[in-house]
Protein backbone atom coordinates (compact mmCIF):
# COMPACT_ATOMS: atom_id res chain seq x y z
CA UNK A 1 0.00 0.00 0.00
CA UNK A 2 1.03 2.98 -0.85
CA UNK A 3 -0.83 6.01 1.21
CA UNK A 4 -3.78 4.86 3.94
CA UNK A 5 -5.40 7.92 5.96
CA UNK A 6 -7.33 6.10 8.95
CA UNK A 7 -10.09 7.98 10.83
CA UNK A 8 -9.14 11.59 10.35
CA UNK A 9 -10.67 14.33 11.70
CA UNK A 10 -9.99 17.98 11.29
CA UNK A 11 -11.50 21.42 12.70
CA UNK A 12 -10.71 24.91 11.49
CA UNK A 13 -11.67 26.59 14.62
CA UNK A 14 -15.01 25.58 15.79
CA UNK A 15 -15.59 24.94 12.23
CA UNK A 16 -15.25 20.79 11.35
CA UNK A 17 -13.90 20.22 8.12
CA UNK A 18 -13.25 16.28 8.14
CA UNK A 19 -15.08 13.57 10.08
CA UNK A 20 -13.27 10.26 10.65
CA UNK A 21 -12.03 10.27 7.29
CA UNK A 22 -10.43 6.68 5.89
CA UNK A 23 -9.27 5.81 2.39
CA UNK A 24 -6.51 3.80 1.05
CA UNK A 25 -4.31 4.39 -2.25
CA UNK A 26 -2.25 1.23 -3.55
CA UNK A 27 0.87 1.65 -5.83
CA UNK A 28 0.26 2.07 -9.07
CA UNK A 29 -3.14 3.45 -8.80
CA UNK A 30 -4.56 6.42 -9.84
CA UNK A 31 -7.45 7.39 -7.24
CA UNK A 32 -9.69 9.91 -7.36
CA UNK A 33 -12.02 11.88 -4.63
CA UNK A 34 -15.32 13.71 -5.94
CA UNK A 35 -17.66 15.87 -3.88
CA UNK A 36 -19.39 19.43 -4.02
CA UNK A 37 -17.64 22.40 -2.98
CA UNK A 38 -16.54 22.68 0.55
CA UNK A 39 -17.23 18.97 0.67
CA UNK A 40 -13.47 18.78 2.21
CA UNK A 41 -11.35 17.55 -0.68
CA UNK A 42 -8.79 19.80 -0.32
CA UNK A 43 -8.72 19.82 3.70
CA UNK A 44 -8.16 15.94 2.85
CA UNK A 45 -4.51 16.62 0.53
CA UNK A 46 -3.95 19.59 2.90
CA UNK A 47 -3.70 17.06 6.20
CA UNK A 48 -1.97 14.86 3.72
CA UNK A 49 1.49 17.19 2.71
CA UNK A 50 1.18 18.63 6.19
CA UNK A 51 -0.46 22.40 4.98
CA UNK A 52 -3.02 21.67 7.85
CA UNK A 53 -2.71 19.53 11.02
CA UNK A 54 -5.52 17.22 12.05
CA UNK A 55 -6.89 16.67 15.69
CA UNK A 56 -7.22 13.04 15.26
CA UNK A 57 -6.56 10.27 12.81
CA UNK A 58 -2.43 8.68 11.30
CA UNK A 59 -1.23 9.18 7.93
CA UNK A 60 0.73 6.55 6.78
CA UNK A 61 3.27 6.45 4.01
CA UNK A 62 4.00 3.09 2.71
CA UNK A 63 4.08 1.80 5.73
CA UNK A 64 5.48 4.59 7.73
CA UNK A 65 3.69 6.96 10.26
CA UNK A 66 4.24 10.54 9.03
CA UNK A 67 1.52 12.26 10.63
CA UNK A 68 3.44 14.35 12.96
CA UNK A 69 6.17 14.68 10.54
CA UNK A 70 6.85 18.10 8.68
CA UNK A 71 6.00 19.08 4.97
CA UNK A 72 10.18 18.50 3.83
CA UNK A 73 9.88 15.49 5.42
CA UNK A 74 6.74 14.16 3.89
CA UNK A 75 8.21 15.55 0.47
CA UNK A 76 11.87 13.99 0.79
CA UNK A 77 9.81 10.44 1.59
CA UNK A 78 8.40 10.70 -2.05
CA UNK A 79 5.31 12.79 -1.51
CA UNK A 80 4.67 16.07 -3.76
CA UNK A 81 1.89 18.14 -4.19
CA UNK A 82 -0.35 20.17 -6.90
CA UNK A 83 -2.30 22.91 -4.52
CA UNK A 84 -5.59 24.69 -5.87
CA UNK A 85 -4.87 27.51 -7.69
CA UNK A 86 -2.34 27.27 -9.82
CA UNK A 87 0.55 28.69 -7.48
CA UNK A 88 3.27 30.23 -9.73
CA UNK A 89 6.07 32.20 -9.05
CA UNK A 90 4.85 35.23 -11.81
CA UNK A 91 8.32 36.56 -12.00
CA UNK A 92 10.61 33.63 -12.75
CA UNK A 93 10.98 31.97 -15.96
CA UNK A 94 9.17 28.47 -16.23
CA UNK A 95 12.40 26.40 -16.05
CA UNK A 96 13.32 28.55 -12.61
CA UNK A 97 9.65 27.91 -11.70
CA UNK A 98 10.51 24.16 -12.20
CA UNK A 99 13.80 24.05 -10.26
CA UNK A 100 11.70 25.23 -7.25
CA UNK A 101 9.94 22.08 -7.33
CA UNK A 102 13.66 20.02 -7.12
CA UNK A 103 14.38 18.70 -4.05
CA UNK A 104 18.26 18.04 -4.69
CA UNK A 105 21.13 19.93 -5.27
CA UNK A 106 22.51 17.50 -7.42
CA UNK A 107 22.45 19.42 -10.90
CA UNK A 108 22.66 15.87 -12.74
CA UNK A 109 19.77 14.68 -11.25
CA UNK A 110 17.61 18.15 -11.70
CA UNK A 111 18.70 17.84 -14.91
CA UNK A 112 17.05 14.49 -15.13
CA UNK A 113 13.99 15.73 -14.08
CA UNK A 114 13.83 18.61 -16.22
CA UNK A 115 14.30 16.32 -19.07
CA UNK A 116 11.65 13.77 -17.55
CA UNK A 117 9.39 16.78 -17.11
CA UNK A 118 9.73 18.48 -20.82
CA UNK A 119 9.16 15.11 -22.49
CA UNK A 120 5.92 15.09 -20.66
CA UNK A 121 5.23 19.26 -21.15
CA UNK A 122 6.70 19.89 -24.53
CA UNK A 123 4.84 23.32 -24.42
CA UNK A 124 6.71 24.43 -21.49
CA UNK A 125 10.47 23.40 -23.37
CA UNK A 126 9.27 25.49 -25.62
CA UNK A 127 8.41 28.45 -23.42
CA UNK A 128 11.25 28.08 -20.67
CA UNK A 129 12.68 31.48 -20.76
CA UNK A 130 9.40 33.19 -20.64
CA UNK A 131 8.18 34.42 -17.38
CA UNK A 132 5.69 32.41 -15.89
CA UNK A 133 2.89 35.44 -15.35
CA UNK A 134 2.69 35.25 -19.52
CA UNK A 135 1.78 31.37 -19.53
CA UNK A 136 -1.83 30.62 -19.98
CA UNK A 137 -4.34 29.43 -17.60
CA UNK A 138 -4.20 25.79 -18.99
CA UNK A 139 0.06 26.35 -19.28
CA UNK A 140 0.17 27.61 -16.11
CA UNK A 141 -1.81 24.26 -14.62
CA UNK A 142 0.41 22.36 -16.42
CA UNK A 143 3.89 24.37 -14.96
CA UNK A 144 2.43 23.43 -11.33
CA UNK A 145 2.18 19.63 -11.96
CA UNK A 146 5.62 19.51 -13.90
CA UNK A 147 6.91 21.30 -10.60
CA UNK A 148 5.70 18.80 -8.72
CA UNK A 149 7.18 15.92 -10.62
CA UNK A 150 10.72 17.72 -10.30
CA UNK A 151 11.31 15.94 -6.95
CA UNK A 152 10.68 12.45 -8.71
CA UNK A 153 7.99 11.84 -6.09
CA UNK A 154 6.23 7.94 -5.57
CA UNK A 155 2.48 10.02 -5.27
CA UNK A 156 1.63 12.88 -6.50
CA UNK A 157 -1.47 14.57 -4.90
CA UNK A 158 -3.73 17.13 -7.26
CA UNK A 159 -5.96 19.30 -5.73
CA UNK A 160 -8.77 20.91 -8.63
CA UNK A 161 -6.57 20.87 -11.44
CA UNK A 162 -9.14 21.60 -13.54
CA UNK A 163 -11.05 24.46 -11.96
CA UNK A 164 -11.60 27.55 -14.39
CA UNK A 165 -10.16 25.68 -17.39
CA UNK A 166 -11.61 25.26 -20.92
CA UNK A 167 -13.24 21.73 -21.54
CA UNK A 168 -10.43 21.04 -24.36
CA UNK A 169 -7.59 21.87 -21.39
CA UNK A 170 -9.49 20.06 -18.80
CA UNK A 171 -9.12 16.48 -21.42
CA UNK A 172 -5.03 17.48 -21.36
CA UNK A 173 -4.84 17.83 -18.28
CA UNK A 174 -6.22 14.34 -17.44
CA UNK A 175 -4.34 12.83 -20.18
CA UNK A 176 -1.18 14.64 -18.51
CA UNK A 177 -2.52 12.64 -15.22
CA UNK A 178 -2.64 9.03 -17.08
CA UNK A 179 0.80 9.68 -18.48
CA UNK A 180 1.57 10.18 -15.02
CA UNK A 181 1.26 7.08 -13.71
CA UNK A 182 1.81 4.85 -17.24
CA UNK A 183 4.95 6.03 -18.53
CA UNK A 184 6.55 7.32 -15.45
CA UNK A 185 5.01 5.03 -12.72
CA UNK A 186 3.60 7.53 -9.72
CA UNK A 187 1.08 6.95 -7.96
CA UNK A 188 -1.85 9.63 -8.52
CA UNK A 189 -4.17 10.80 -6.09
CA UNK A 190 -6.94 13.70 -7.54
CA UNK A 191 -9.82 15.50 -5.75
CA UNK A 192 -11.33 17.55 -8.50
CA UNK A 193 -15.24 18.62 -8.85
CA UNK A 194 -15.38 17.22 -12.38
CA UNK A 195 -16.67 14.30 -10.87
CA UNK A 196 -17.03 12.83 -14.95
CA UNK A 197 -13.63 12.88 -15.31
CA UNK A 198 -12.16 11.94 -11.96
CA UNK A 199 -14.81 8.87 -13.14
CA UNK A 200 -13.04 8.24 -16.41
CA UNK A 201 -9.75 8.48 -15.51
CA UNK A 202 -9.17 7.26 -11.88
CA UNK A 203 -8.88 3.47 -11.08
CA UNK A 204 -11.45 3.72 -7.88
CA UNK A 205 -12.90 7.12 -5.95
CA UNK A 206 -14.06 7.83 -3.13
CA UNK A 207 -16.91 10.41 -2.82
CA UNK A 208 -17.01 13.21 0.10
CA UNK A 209 -19.73 14.95 1.29
CA UNK A 210 -19.81 17.66 4.28
CA UNK A 211 -16.40 15.97 5.70
CA UNK A 212 -17.43 12.25 5.45
CA UNK A 213 -17.00 9.69 3.31
CA UNK A 214 -19.54 8.63 2.02
CA UNK A 215 -19.37 6.18 -0.54
CA UNK A 216 -16.17 4.25 -2.48
CA UNK A 217 -15.16 1.31 -5.33
CA UNK A 218 -14.10 0.85 -8.37
CA UNK A 219 -14.81 3.92 -11.12
CA UNK A 220 -16.37 1.74 -13.50
CA UNK A 221 -19.32 1.26 -10.78
CA UNK A 222 -19.50 4.33 -9.32
CA UNK A 223 -20.30 5.96 -12.90
CA UNK A 224 -23.56 4.17 -13.21
CA UNK A 225 -24.20 4.22 -9.25
CA UNK A 226 -27.73 6.66 -9.11
CA UNK A 227 -26.84 9.09 -6.66
CA UNK A 228 -23.69 9.88 -8.46
CA UNK A 229 -25.50 10.05 -11.95
CA UNK A 230 -28.09 12.34 -10.82
CA UNK A 231 -25.98 14.67 -8.07
CA UNK A 232 -22.77 15.09 -9.94
CA UNK A 233 -22.65 13.75 -13.97
CA UNK A 234 -25.69 15.33 -14.31
CA UNK A 235 -27.53 13.01 -16.28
Amino acid sequence: MMLEIINLELSYGKLKALWGVTLQIDKGEIVGLIGPNGAGKSSVINSIIGFAHPERGRIVLEGRDITSMSINARIKLGMSVVPEGRKIFPYLTVEENLLMGAVTGNWNKRKEALDIVYNLFPRLKERRRQFAMQLSGGEQQMLVIARALMSRPKIILIDEPTLGLAPKLVDQVYDIIRRIRDEEKITVFVADQNAEMVLKTADRAYVIENGRIVMEGPSVKLVNNPHIVSTYLGI
